[in-house]
């Protein structure tokens, strides 16, 4: 999709990694028009493990808000280890007490977990800093076990 509204050059066939649903039925907002379901980018979404073998599904935009809006935190990531664990990356802002913001961070995310039925899933503080794409040189908040990797650790 692209907005041909605007009067600069859309880039057009530009592979963005997110994906939408044409839904059956009616947006519940009356429009005639044919409604979709905007899915997200597949590789965003963590797919985790709760102890009783369900996969629950958490996305990004969940995670920076729990972590994030923390005090001292610059940016954070998550990356998933395993279906049973994922390591907190934080880039921390200067003089702030490094100790106290780590501590906020996984005492929140663990709750937030635990809340979704994760409670088994460890969280693991990363020694690493947050890093971008060395394909794309993009962000990644969140950076997902591809499923096929995860069916084959099983």
């Amino acid at each position: 999709m692209t907005n041909l509204a605007y009067w600069i050059q859309p880039i057009i066939r530009y592979d963005l990694g997110d994906s939408a649903l044409s839904r059956a039925d009616r947006c519940p907002c009356a429009s005639l028009l044919p409604a979709i379901r905007v899915a997200g980018r597949p590789d965003a979404v963590l797919r985790l493990e709760a102890a009783d073998g369900r996969i629950v599904t958490v996305l990004p935009l969940t995670i920076g808000a729990i972590v994030d809006e923390i005090p001292g935190v610059r940016c954070s990531q998550l990356v998933q280890a395993d279906p049973i664990s994922v390591r907190l990356r934080l880039d921390p802002e200067t003089g702030v007490e490094v100790e106290k913001m780590w501590g906020c961070a996984i005492a929140n995310l663990k709750a937030y977990l635990v809340g979704q039925g994760l409670a088994n899933v460890a969280v693991v503080r990363a020694s690493e800093p947050t890093e971008r794409s060395a394909r794309s040189g993009k962000f990644r908040q969140v950076i997902a076990k591809s499923r096929g990797a995860q069916r084959a650790g099983r």
